[in-house]
């Protein structure tokens, strides 16, 4: 590189620019280049992978989080002195670039959309979850991608059109997800993670597998390993425990040979999700975020009406998910343990803790309305992800409740104890719905059964009333109210957007997430259903790996998680313009 083009890239690091510096052992034109984040902005670390690399390698979008918690969108070009948040992306997340560069499709309100990035408003391609688990824009003129947790792959028309699948999981080997897809530069295949029921918050342990959309061919392409993306012209890499990894790689067999060997070292990782932040360009330049495995330290705190935080007196840990029994003198806690996640009491009075699972990585856990057990979705080797409850203190074996086909996550009992509702997701398929559970008899009956999809599903404290999720608008989720169990009426609690709505347990009012924000809505009920206008409570509500986030008390107070910052948080996104070569060189045969 000439001198003043050294000069040039280092002048606009103060403006979001890229500060240039060589790669490990160097030599032109394998640099690396640095991009700043503006003031205000922190890079967003959820379960995305949150960056995306043009063909070229000249274009990149990077999702950041504005300084009340919500997500925007960084675009950084080459040739252009300064970074700029694009308009109409606030709330967005997985962002994916155009094989031609000139467009961006992201997840927003609900929904894949696309948005040129010469202007013009966002296109509403597909309804998707909060659960959303990767696109990839392919030169086939599709969008694949993956909707949710437990989905397979599916595909969109990139100009808008219907929806078809493109895999299917495999029942008999218990899968359980595909997700994390990338097209090679062709758009002769498809690869994508694979993971079963086996190990259901751990991927180093999932297989890479590919699909040619034009016959539906599968091919397992390497075991234990996850999120790999196409280095052209001739590698593959992937990732394990936060290293990315290169091996050789022949595109139109979809083999690979020889040795895996170290390539980037360090990368961010959400470990729940299986989510690396690294993207690739067909160029063989790739881009991805320093930074260590997801296991984030998260603390558990009070949070007031008024928005005053006061620790609750937990340490801080891997905390995923929380619920606090009804009287209030318990917490219950998922603790991600890397390869698992296991579900603990703890005894706020006594500060005490003591562990009540050790296999299977409960989820989506509830409390019986007298406090003695909890019912939670959870995998075994038997019956894949089912309904399970167990008693609180530890005393007893965990008892399978329900086994539906698909996957079963409860969301709420019964006030009398009776009944317990739960989210149940058909195999297959982008959607859920709410299904009912009588604990005496062992049936099941549907609630809730739109094929638009509902979710987080809260009965009201006397059990007259539910909330719950609805995808029935195409461009993002609202919370919405019916009577139970009659269903009749309907009120749209939500304003701009909504998901996760709880009770307070006076009946009172009802909470929800939306926009970053954590929403506190009015309710009368005393003559039908009377809501006010939500407000805000608090901003930069921390989302685990999993959807349950916030937890409701007495008196208006609410537990939430945040983020315990032991160790700076990246503050760069690092670009290295042409990785290929560094491939070749390091997996290259030993004379």
């Amino acid at each position: 590189m000439q001198p003043a083009a050294l000069v040039a890239a280092v002048a606009l690091g103060a403006t979001a620019g890229w500060l240039l510096r060589p790669g490990a052992g160097a030599k032109l034109p394998d640099y690396e280049l640095a991009l700043a984040i503006p003031a205000g902005f922190s890079l967003a670390l959820d379960n995305f992978p949150g960056v995306t690399v043009s063909a070229n390698g000249r274009r990149q979008v990077v999702t950041l989080v504005d300084d009340q918690g919500r997500s925007q969108l960084l675009l950084r070009d080459l040739d252009r002195a300064e970074a700029r948040i694009l308009p109409g992306t606030a709330g967005a997340t997985s962002p994916v670039l155009s094989p031609a560069g000139d467009a961006v499709a992201f997840v927003l309100d609900g929904g894949l959309q696309r948005m040129s990035l010469a202007g013009g408003p966002p296109m509403h391609l597909a309804p998707s979850t909060s659960e959303f688990r990767g696109a990839a824009w392919s030169a086939d003129g599709f969008i694949y991608f993956s909707a949710g947790t437990s989905l397979p792959l599916a595909r969109v028309p990139e100009n808008g059109g219907p929806i078809e699948p493109v895999t299917e999981l495999d029942a008999a080997r218990r899968e359980r997800t595909h997700r994390w897809p990338d097209a090679l530069p062709d758009g002769s295949a498809v690869l994508f993670t694979s993971d079963t029921s086996d190990s259901s918050e751990f991927y180093d342990d999932a297989r890479i597998e590919a699909v040619r959309p034009a016959t539906g061919e599968r091919k397992v392409v390497l075991e234990r390993s996850s999120s790999a993306r196409f280095l052209a012209p001739d590698h593959l890499l992937f990732a394990r425990a936060g290293t990315l990894f290169a091996v050789r790689f022949d595109a139109v067999k979809l083999t690979t040979s020889g040795t895996p060997v170290p390539l980037v070292q360090r990368v961010s990782t959400e470990v729940s999700s299986g989510a690396v932040r690294f993207a690739t360009a067909a160029s063989g330049a790739a881009i991805w975020i320093p930074g260590e495995l997801g296991a984030q330290q998260r603390r558990i705190v009070w949070v007031g009406r008024d928005g005053a935080m006061t620790p609750l007196g937990l340490p801080a840990d891997r905390y995923i998910q929380f619920a606090i029994s009804p009287d209030e003198r318990y917490l219950a806690a998922t603790i991600d343990g890397g390869a698992n996640q296991d579900l603990w009491s703890f005894d706020l009075a006594r500060g005490t803790k003591s562990r009540l699972t050790f296999a299977g990585s409960p989820t989506d856990f509830v409390w019986t309305p007298d406090g003695r057990r909890l019912a939670y979705g959870t995998s075994s080797t038997e019956s894949g992800l089912d309904l399970f409850w167990k008693p609180a203190d530890g005393s007893g074996e965990a008892e399978l409740l329900a086994h539906v086909e698909g996957e079963e996550f409860p969301v709420s009992f019964s006030p009398d104890g009776r009944a317990l509702l739960f989210e149940t997701h058909p195999p297959g398929r982008d959607d859920s719905n709410i299904a009912r559970l009588d604990l005496a008899a062992r049936t099941v009956e549907p609630v809730l059964a739109a094929p638009y999809g509902e979710t987080f599903g809260a009965l009201s404290p006397d059990g007259r009333w539910i909330a719950y999720t609805s995808a029935e608008s195409p461009d993002r989720n609202q919370v919405i109210v019916q009577r139970y169990p009659e269903l009749s009426g309907k009120w749209q609690v939500s304003l701009e957007s909504g998901i996760e709505p709880k009770w307070a347990p006076e009946g009172d009012a009802i909470y929800y997430r939306g926009d970053g924000f954590l929403h506190r809505v009015p309710v009368d009920l005393r003559n039908g259903f009377v809501a006010g206008t939500p407000e805000r409570i608090i901003g930069g509500v921390v989302r685990g790996p999993l959807g349950y986030t916030y937890a409701v008390a007495r008196g208006g107070r609410v537990l939430l998680l945040r983020d315990e910052n032991t160790k700076a948080p990246p503050a760069q996104v690092d670009l290295a313009l042409d990785l290929a070569s560094r491939a070749r060189r390091l997996t290259a045969p030993k004379r």
